[in-house]
């Protein structure tokens, strides 16, 4: 059976009409509704679709029919959606970053990344350049941390993205990074997070399906060109 055969995995794209920042509410209110509009495809396994908060302050859907994660920067805003597989709920994590041309990492990533990672955004030639590969790993440390619920205080227990040839542990989740770019000079990095069946997990890397990418859509009137970096 191919991975994810039964299942829903998709990602809502939406961009915030206006110049400059959107304001926080608003960006708030089309996660919500982009996250409605994913939802309202799915026939629900179970009677109670509402939304919930664990303890950690991670939402999710009270009868475990899917899952989803919510994020926004600048005037974009993204969603993450994954049904359920056969073996019970599974969990996603999502994070768009706006990318500005500069921006200084070097304090940040001197507490935070890796050597590895440090490496790779230094690799870049340009200012910008290092800009883009810094919001490439914290945008992936972000999805993960949303992944499980964890705060930035946590961000010690993310994997170490070592782009651009890193490959992740056989049982752990999968992740897809994106670069979105528009008619103007503004881009954004899309991070996302997928935990993996447990029926799968425990195959090896030989027989184990490849994963199904997420499906795009957006519900904007504004789309930015999507570029996929990893994998």
């Amino acid at each position: 059976m191919p991975f994810f055969e039964h299942q829903e995995f998709f990602v809502g794209l939406s961009v915030v009409a206006g110049g400059g920042h959107a304001p926080h509410a608003a960006l708030h209110n089309e996660g919500r509704r982009i996250l409605a509009l994913l939802d309202a495809q799915k026939p629900k396994r179970g009677a109670d679709g509402r939304i919930q908060i664990a303890a950690s302050g991670r939402p999710y859907f009270a009868d475990g029919h899917a899952d989803f994660s919510v994020s926004h920067s600048r005037k974009a805003a993204a969603v993450s959606y994954l049904s359920a597989s056969s073996s019970g709920p599974l969990r996603t994590g999502c994070d768009i970053q706006y990318a500005p041309p500069s921006r200084r990492y070097d304090n940040i990533g001197a507490r935070f990344f890796d050597p590895r990672e440090r490496r790779y955004i230094a690799a870049a030639e340009t200012t910008a350049g290092q800009s883009l590969r810094f919001c490439h790993i914290w945008a992936l440390k972000e999805a993960f941390l949303k992944l499980y619920g964890l705060s930035v205080a946590e961000i010690a227990k993310t994997p170490v993205f070592s782009l651009p040839d890193w490959k992740p542990e056989v049982q752990g989740p999968r992740f897809f990074l994106y670069e979105l770019g528009g008619r103007t000079a503004e881009r954004y990095v899309l991070a996302v997070a997928a935990e993996i069946p447990a029926e799968f997990s425990r195959e090896t890397p030989e027989i184990r399906p490849a994963m199904k990418e997420p499906e795009l859509f957006w519900f904007s009137g504004e789309r930015m060109a999507v570029t996929q970096i990893y994998p």
